[in-house]
């Protein structure tokens, strides 16, 4: 019987309304998401890359009596582990659908824990809500920027990774570019970060 990969995950978004004021209840039900998607991405990583070395936990629930201040402290911490476990993840998605079409060799597996070096920490780029250009420009930098601290493993995901942050507004033309990943052929310009910048720019 052929082995079939299981459904991609994709990343879990923060539904806040305003991140200058998020409330513990937006925190708690994306961590509640969270919760989900985690089980759902360490199940895959069993087979698809089980030395992952991934070791972060998961942040616990938020506390009762966070201030302002605590609250968006937790919401980057929540996005952090997020950002941590997801490239993780999809290298080990993409090197298996490699595999399984003959695209590529399997990658070699990882050197230990102790030797991999591991990137400084930065917080997420915030999410875009397609508000406005001045915005639109602020949010590439900001991602152009975590890229360069934390690189992904090709520019697909890197693509990808981005779209996660697109929310309110900016959803529906989201939604529209993830949904072409379903496509025989993908538009370059969703493998190409430079055209993807400029298709996302447009």
């Amino acid at each position: 019987m052929a082995f079939a990969l299981p459904a991609f995950i994709t990343v879990p978004v923060a539904v806040v309304a305003d991140e200058t004021t998020v409330t513990r209840a937006e925190l708690t039900t994306y961590r509640t998401t969270i919760v989900t998607w985690d089980a759902g991405v360490r199940a895959q990583l069993l087979f698809l890359n089980p030395i992952h070395g991934f070791v972060l936990p998961l942040p616990a629930a938020p506390a009762v009596n966070l201030d302002q201040d605590e609250r968006i402290l937790y919401l980057a911490t929540l996005r952090q582990y997020v950002g941590g476990l997801y490239p993780i993840y999809a290298t080990a998605y993409v090197a298996a659908a490699n595999a399984l079409i003959g695209a590529a060799a399997p990658p070699p597996p990882p050197p230990p824990p102790a030797t991999v070096p591991r990137p400084p920490k930065t917080q997420l780029p915030n999410q875009f809500h397609g508000k406005s250009p001045a915005l639109a420009r602020h949010f590439i930098q900001q991602c152009v920027n975590y890229i360069a601290i934390a690189p992904f493993p090709d520019p697909e995901t890197e693509i990808r990774w981005a779209l996660q942050l697109l929310d309110g507004d900016a959803a529906p033309w989201r939604d529209a570019q993830l949904a072409k990943y379903t496509l025989a052929a993908v538009p370059a310009d969703l493998l190409d970060w430079d055209l993807f910048v400029n298709l996302f720019n447009a």
